[in-house]
Order: structure tokens, then C-alpha cells, then sequence
């Protein structure tokens, strides 16, 4: 059986495109921060059970995009400059 692409991830995990509104990304990565942000207060998520990844398509975002504790952020071009 083929797997839809992009495959059905947990809700954790997100997939944007260039296309998707900068509010939409801008809140996910927000509240994903706000979990695990790790500044205020200090450590803050540190030990917690949330995991986040975020996934770019190639394109141009503005977005700023904070990383806290078990977050990961990836471009999915084929060189650093597609994303």
C-alpha cells in the first residue's frame, strides 16, 4: 500500500509549504514554543514529554522560527539555499 504524501504524521509534526499563511506557521511554531521554549522560566521544557518537527517545503517564508527542547526544524530542498 502506498503511503498519501505527505504521510499522515501525528499532529506534532508539520509540514508547510510557501503557499501556507505566515499566521499559520507563525502559531505552530509558537505554541510549540511555548511548551518548550526553554527560557521563562529557565529550562522551561527541559524534561518535557512534547516533541515537535516542523517541515519546509522549498520556497521563501518570513517567519521567525525559535527553537526550544525537542524541536526540530527542517528544510527539505536539496541544497540549504531552496528554503
Amino acid at each position: 500500500m502506498m503511503e498519501p504524501t505527505p504521510p499522515a504524521w501525528p499532529a506534532s509534526v508539520r509540514y508547510f509549504t510557501a503557499a501556507d499563511a505566515a499566521s499559520t506557521i507563525q502559531d505552530a511554531v509558537d505554541a510549540a514554543y511555548s511548551l518548550n521554549g526553554g527560557h521563562s522560566p529557565p529550562f522551561h521544557g527541559q524534561f518535557s514529554p512534547h516533541r515537535f518537527a516542523f517541515l519546509f517545503a522549498p520556497g521563501v517564508y518570513n517567519n521567525s522560527v525559535p527553537v526550544g527542547y525537542y524541536t526540530q526544524v527542517l528544510g527539505l530542498g536539496a541544497s540549504p539555499d531552496d528554503v
